[in-house]
């Protein structure tokens, strides 16, 4: 897999997408732009790290961003 093509200042970090702030009642999705480096260095740009819909996580990264 290829990192993301395009000029630094253009790209993203983490994304995060809020319906709400009701636990319960809304949605949440994070996303990572960039992906890492150092440390913390695998392949995830443009991954999804966590989805939660109405109070149930459906998907979260393998490392817990939680």
């Amino acid at each position: 897999m290829t990192p993301p093509n395009g000029p630094y200042e253009a790209c993203f970090d983490k994304v995060s997408i809020r319906t709400g702030r009701d636990q319960e009642n809304d949605d949440f999705l994070l996303i990572d732009g960039l992906g890492s480096n150092g440390i913390h260095s695998y392949s995830d740009a443009m991954g999804i790290l966590d989805y939660t819909s109405k109070g149930v996580v459906w998907l979260v990264e393998e490392n817990d961003y939680r």
